[in-house]
């Protein structure tokens, strides 16, 4: 991938600085369910929600990149990881479309607004962006606008514990 010839590290064995290769993403994958995993495991009440750039599932992909070749990197197949870790939310970014699913009981959510506006992108690259929208936590919670009281208009869900 491209990314990779923009990131450098440093090899701790040999103490020399080289490019990030694909070892490295897979070993840093690694890294973060181990986290996710040790977190959701931690004794706490309420929901357990988890929160990456990354997306957890090829089904957040947007239509435009679910058969290219270079989705995997950016969408992991982790779809048993939610009955094992039993988080109720998984809201991610990285792909500019927004998402609003359920992979079991556990909803995945995205609201990213993309790329631009900038000099190179004049607007927005999610045209459906809504900068008002509040995802409201809970069982049966559903994205409302943001001039609603989820409290006093009965939006809000119950948590979990």
């Amino acid at each position: 991938m491209p990314d990779h010839t923009s990131i450098w590290m440093l090899d701790l064995q040999t103490v020399e600085s080289r490019t990030f290769m694909p070892d490295d993403a897979l070993a840093e994958h690694k890294k973060d369910l181990d986290f996710i995993r040790s977190a959701s495991a931690t004794f706490h009440i309420g929901l357990t929600m988890v929160v990456t750039h990354r997306l957890p599932s090829p089904h957040s992909l947007s239509s435009r990149f679910a058969n290219d070749a270079l989705s995997p990197p950016f969408a992991s197949r982790l779809d048993l990881l939610p009955e094992e870790i039993q988080p109720g939310h998984w809201i991610h970014g990285h792909d500019p479309h927004r998402r609003d699913y359920h992979m079991g009981r556990m909803r995945v959510v995205a609201k990213p607004n993309g790329y631009g506006p900038s000099q190179t992108m004049p607007e927005l690259e999610n045209q459906l962006f809504e900068p008002v929208l509040v995802i409201a936590i809970g069982y049966g919670s559903r994205c409302l606008p943001a001039n609603l009281n989820p409290v006093t208009d009965g939006q809000l869900g119950r948590g979990r514990g």
